[in-house]
C-alpha cells in the first residue's frame, strides 16, 4: 500500500459519475481521476452531488464542487449548477495540488484517496473568496446626507434653511433678538430747547394765529402755530425750565393731537 505523501502535483485525466456507500445506502458522487505528474500514480477525488428521478445531478452554490469549479475555471455559472454533470468534464487537463491517503474500496481494492485538492493556479474573482466560497451580498442602504460645513451652521447646530422653516426667520434676525434678551436698551439723549415740529396739510382760513405772522417762529415757552402756506402750518414746542424731558414730551404729544386731526 502506498504511503501518504504530503502533497503532489496531479492532472485530471478523466471524470465520472459513481456511487458510494454511506450508512447502508448508495449516494451519487462526481469522480475526478488524477494522475501524479512525477510518478503517474492515480489519485481519486470524490465530490458530493445530488440526483433526481429525471437523471439530473445538482450541487449547492457553496458545495466543494462549486468552490473548486470557480477556483479552477474562473467562472461562476450559478444557474448551471442545477445541471452540474454537464460541468464535470470542464476539469479535464487541469492541474491540481493534491494531498492523499490510502483507502480501501468495494471488494477490498486499495487506492489513493485525495483528502485535499486545490488548483495549481487558482483563479480569483470579485464574487468569491480565496477558498472559492461565495461572498455575502452587501445590503444596499440609504446614503447618509452630506455633512454641511461648520460655516453654514448656526450656534444651535441647525442649518439656515432648517431654522427658517421652523421660525420663519434667518439666523441674523435671531442673533438680533438674542441681543434684546440681554437687557440692552436703546439710549436716547434729547437735546433741550430743540423744538418739536409737526406739519399738516389741513387748510386754514386765517392769516395768523395767536398774533404771530406767517413763517415767524415764537420766542417764548408757549406752544405756537405758524402758518407756512394756505395748506400748511407748523407747530412749535419748547421745553419749559420747570419740565423734565418726559413731561415735555408728554405735553407736546397731548397738545399736538388736535392739530393732527
Amino acid at each position: 500500500m502506498e504511503c501518504p505523501n504530503k502533497r503532489i502535483l496531479c492532472e485530471c485525466v478523466d471524470t465520472k459519475i459513481g456511487l458510494i456507500s454511506v450508512v447502508g445506502k448508495h449516494e451519487p458522487v462526481f469522480i475526478l481521476e488524477l494522475n501524479a505528474i512525477d510518478s503517474g500514480r492515480t489519485v481519486i477525488k470524490y465530490l458530493n452531488c445530488k440526483s433526481s428521478t429525471n437523471g439530473r445531478y445538482t450541487v449547492a452554490h457553496n458545495s466543494d464542487f462549486a468552490k473548486l469549479y470557480r477556483l479552477t475555471l474562473g467562472t461562476n455559472p450559478t444557474k448551471r449548477f442545477s445541471e452540474a454533470k454537464h460541468l464535470l468534464s470542464h476539469f479535464l487537463e487541469s492541474q491540481f495540488y493534491v494531498d492523499y491517503e490510502p483507502a480501501t474500496g468495494s471488494g477490498g481494492k486499495h487506492y489513493l484517496k485525495a483528502t485535499h485538492i486545490e488548483p495549481k493556479t487558482a483563479c480569483m474573482g470579485e464574487e468569491w473568496t480565496a477558498s472559492g466560497a461565495l461572498k455575502k451580498a452587501r445590503k444596499k442602504g440609504k446614503k447618509p446626507p452630506p455633512e454641511l460645513p461648520d460655516k453654514y451652521r448656526t450656534s444651535t447646530g441647525q442649518t439656515p434653511d432648517f431654522y427658517r422653516i421652523f421660525t420663519g426667520q434667518v439666523p441674523d434676525e435671531k442673533t438680533l433678538e438674542d441681543s434684546k434678551t440681554l437687557g440692552l436698551k436703546p439710549v436716547f439723549n434729547p437735546i433741550k430747547e430743540l423744538p418739536i415740529q409737526s406739519k399738516t396739510t389741513k387748510p386754514l382760513t386765517h392769516d395768523s394765529v395767536n398774533g404771530f405772522l406767517l413763517n415767524q417762529p415764537p420766542n417764548n415757552y408757549e406752544t405756537k402755530i405758524v402758518i407756512n402756506s394756505p395748506t400748511e402750518k407748523t407747530v412749535f414746542y419748547t421745553q419749559r425750565p420747570d419740565e423734565t424731558t418726559d413731561q415735555y414730551f408728554d405735553r407736546a404729544i397731548a397738545e399736538s393731537t388736535p392739530f393732527w386731526d
